[in-house]
């Protein structure tokens, strides 16, 4: 941290670099950057094919809901698994309280409901069948879970099973693939895919499949899979992308054309980072932006509150 303690949040277009020789005394500058290419037409050509209405996902009710603060390397962490620097936020217990949900007392349990996390299933699956199961058909896998565990998994929970292994074994695929992405990513929300037909996603949980494929697997989505996600952001109304989909902001901004708007709500974005939230009940179109832009974090880490609550 440079003297001063300040923070500065850009978003870049094209292979421009970070130079730390260029900012000012006492901030620090962010920077995300994707590679460009010719490809408005295909851009404008995604986000018509997409509804420009998304419905709202209704929120998972928890039997459950403790308040937990933890540590500061735990606070990181956590962080940092939902694509949030660390350093961006100034106290994450006042912006992003941790709720840890507790549920089933047998883990094998999860295996037949519907609204177990991903993460959880893969740490049952590996804990009952070490890595041998990625290698494994369908089939395979529903028969060794009867077999083993005893219990009959839900279509939800196969599908979220086979989302985890095209992860495992071809991360390579779902991060240049927007079609792979957005089946994966639907999979993961506890929804069965179509696999024929273009999916609904919302923004928030296009932003937690997003954070348990980086979790998963490191790699950097390619210009389709970016295209894709901007197109998603636009079509939901968002100026701006979240910092942990900030690789498609370059893309998003030819869709927006208001810079004028997308500086009020980065400024916005970086103060409700450091705590200070706007008002749930303002009618402020920058306002409005920025919760959007927290809402897509907040559900992401309630989601993995969710999974130390499963596996306590």
């Amino acid at each position: 941290m440079l003297a001063g303690g300040q923070m500065k949040l850009s978003y870049i277009d094209g292979d421009e670099e970070r130079d730390d020789s260029e900012d000012d005394p006492g901030q620090m500058k962010m920077s995300f950057v994707v590679e460009e290419d010719e490809a408005d037409a295909e851009l404008q050509k995604m986000t018509d094919v997409f509804d420009d209405d998304l419905e709202d996902e209704e929120p998972k009710s928890a039997p459950v809901v403790e308040p937990v603060k933890l540590d500061d390397k735990a606070a990181a962490r956590r962080l940092e698994f939902a694509g949030i620097p660390a350093y961006l936020v100034d106290d994450p217990w006042t912006v992003f309280p941790a709720r840890i949900v507790k549920e089933a007392s047998d883990s094998s349990d999860y295996f037949a409901r519907d609204d177990a996390h991903p993460l959880t299933l893969l740490a049952i699956m590996t804990s009952s069948f070490g890595d041998e199961w990625r290698d494994w058909e369908s089939e395979t896998i529903q028969e060794m879970i009867v077999s083993d565990v005893g219990v009959e998994p839900s279509s939800v929970t196969m599908s979220k099973i086979m989302a985890l292994k095209v992860v495992l074994k071809m991360p390579a695929v779902v991060y240049d693939d927007w079609h792979v992405l957005e089946k994966v990513v639907v999979a993961f929300s506890g929804q069965l895919p179509a696999m024929t037909e273009i999916e609904d996603l919302t923004p928030d949980v296009l932003c937690h499949g997003i954070a348990i494929i980086n979790n998963l697997a490191k790699g950097k989505f390619g210009l389709q899979a970016t295209l894709y996600i901007a197109a998603r952001l636009y079509d939901a109304g968002y100026v701006l992308a979240p910092v942990s989909m900030a690789f498609a902001d370059p893309q998003l901004k030819k869709l927006v054309e208001n810079d004028q708007l997308r500086s009020k709500v980065l400024a916005g974005y970086q103060k409700a980072l450091k705590g200070k939230l706007p008002s749930v009940t303002s009618v402020n179109p920058v306002d409005i932006q920025v919760s959007r832009l927290m809402a897509c974090h907040e559900f992401t880490l309630t989601n993995l509150d969710d999974v130390v609550g499963q596996l306590s």
